[in-house]
């Protein structure tokens, strides 16, 4: 990436969040950067619980806790910030404390959801809410709905390998039960045929979800942020 941006005259940086490479190279070379992060804000912020699922803390006790969590959250990431400042090192580039400090150096981290959706949000000052992509990836072209007028149910756990396919066996297995029509997408990591069909249950690589959610009745997902922000803004029930 330094090397590319020494070869070209470029007038700013985009990268993905997680591509700590890109925005080290930027910096380097002294030319603004900008970090997008498709999902809620992921460094510790000191106006945030350390894990999304405990509520802010209330008064000295939850703010021991933030600070002790935030720590330990931290060393979690103590071998990446090692990998990074050996980079930055070998760019001139004085070392972080923190890995997530490298998204501070940049011009602005845009955060591709609601800022609703990411209550509260950090206090970091280059942060800008732009909101979701709702766009869709590449599908194998339009699908027929199983047929009927029972309600519909569309299944999309993650698009990405996470060991689902025991869990999205049980679904299917659960769905072929009942009074229902519905769509499995198993994306790229898991082949459509090792997961049960049923006349009223399909299951697929992928399809239009966008398409599928102005039509469905609930949404089933593993509350991946694409996923989930799609349903909640088509208005459809998620479990």
């Amino acid at each position: 990436d330094a090397a590319a941006a020494s070869a070209e005259p470029f007038d700013v940086v985009l990268a993905d969040g997680v591509l700590l490479g890109a925005l080290v190279g930027a910096e380097a070379r002294g030319i603004p950067s900008v970090a997008l992060v498709g999902t809620v804000y992921l460094a510790p912020s000191r106006v945030r619980p350390p894990a999304g699922r405990i509520p802010p803390a209330r008064g000295p006790l939850g703010r021991l806790r933030d600070r002790v969590g935030c720590r330990l959250t931290g060393l979690l990431w103590g071998p990446g910030l090692r990998g990074l400042n050996a980079a930055r090192a070998a760019h001139g580039l004085d070392p972080l404390r923190r890995l997530w400090d490298q998204w501070d150096r940049a011009d602005r981290v845009l955060m591709l959801t609601a800022s609703a959706f990411d209550d509260p949000p950090p206090d970091a000052p280059n942060v800008r809410y732009v909101g979701p992509v709702l766009d869709d990836i590449a599908s194998d072209g339009a699908l027929a709905l199983p047929p009927g007028d029972d309600p519909f149910v569309l299944v999309g756990l993650s698009s990405s390998y996470m060991d689902q396919a025991a869990l999205l066996t049980r679904i299917a297995t659960a769905l072929a039960t009942l009074p229902v029509r519905a769509v499995i997408t198993t994306g790229p990591a898991i082949d459509p045929e090792a997961i049960p069909a049923a006349p009223h249950v399909a299951v697929v690589r992928s399809a239009s979800h966008t398409e599928l959610m102005a039509r469905a009745d609930l949404v089933v997902t593993h509350a991946g942020h694409g996923t989930l922000i799609k349903a909640i803004a088509a208005g459809v029930p998620v479990l």
